[in-house]
């Protein structure tokens, strides 16, 4: 499946999960494709790194970062930068926002597409 990394194992995750893991966002920056399991604790996490830009629009480095939820509580997800160079480049380039707000809209296209369907 395009996106996503072909070792997930996706009979881990309910259908919820698995739907809102293939309807995370890809490109502007998201470019890399998304891994995801369930990890010993227990929540969902999904991993990929951000590709960013300077100040005159070339590339300038990979932050890798996470988000966790647990199962079927996707609104209340944590994002996680990893490494000292993806928090730099977070604090520099304001990635969380971002990326926060990328991310949550996934479970606003959701809804939105399914009102449609039902429509």
């Amino acid at each position: 499946m395009f996106g996503y990394n072909d070792m997930i194992d996706w009979e881990k995750f309910s259908d919820t999960d698995r739907e809102l893991i293939q309807a995370l966002p890809h490109g502007s920056g998201i470019d890399l494709d998304w891994d995801a399991e369930v990890n010993t604790a227990g929540k969902v996490v999904c991993s990929n790194s951000y590709h960013c830009m300077d100040d005159v629009g070339g590339y300038c480095g990979w932050a890798d970062f996470s988000i966790r939820w647990n199962p079927g509580d996707f609104g209340n997800f944590r994002l996680m930068f990893h490494g000292q160079w993806a928090q730099y480049l977070n604090n520099r380039y304001g990635l969380r926002d971002y990326l926060e707000e990328t991310i949550l809209h996934t479970r606003w296209w959701i809804e939105e597409s399914k009102k449609h369907q039902t429509a």
